[in-house]
């Protein structure tokens, strides 16, 4: 899904064969992500962090590391998201990433369970706004 340049994103549904390196996150997962975003309007993919991200206008909304769904949920809907099942807090750090969680497959087994974690993500980006430009100190 990258087109080897990794400060261009490649567009989803572009059309292109990209040709696949090896990586270490499951590639089916991601193939399933990308159908369904597939033509929805600012959606691209990104590799980051040993795995995959998808982003709307930039923002990241989930991704796939290792075998799981890397879901950025938000912080409205963080602890409801931990309390269904095959899900845990994402803590790629060490640290815990609030507002982001780890979905197993095992929670991504039909159609139905990922378009309700592909939606939330999509929602909660969606949410986010346009960030403000900081301003730079004078030079």
């Amino acid at each position: 899904m990258d087109n080897g340049n990794r400060s261009n994103p490649r567009r989803l549904g572009s059309g292109r064969e990209v040709k696949r390196e090896k990586m270490a996150f499951d590639e089916l997962l991601a193939s399933r992500i990308e159908k369904h975003l597939k033509g929805k309007k600012g959606m691209t993919s990104k590799k980051m962090f040993g795995g995959l991200a998808f982003l709307l206008n930039g923002k990241m909304i989930c991704g796939v590391l290792k075998n799981d769904l890397v879901a950025r949920v938000g912080l409205e809907n963080y602890e409801k998201s931990l309390a269904k099942p095959h899900v845990r807090k994402m803590n790629f750090t060490k640290r815990e990433a609030k507002g982001f969680v780890y979905v197993s497959t095992l929670g991504l087994k039909t159609e139905k369970q990922l378009t309700y974690w592909l939606d939330l993500t999509i929602q909660n980006a969606l949410s986010l706004g346009k960030k403000p430009l900081i301003p730079l100190p004078p030079y």
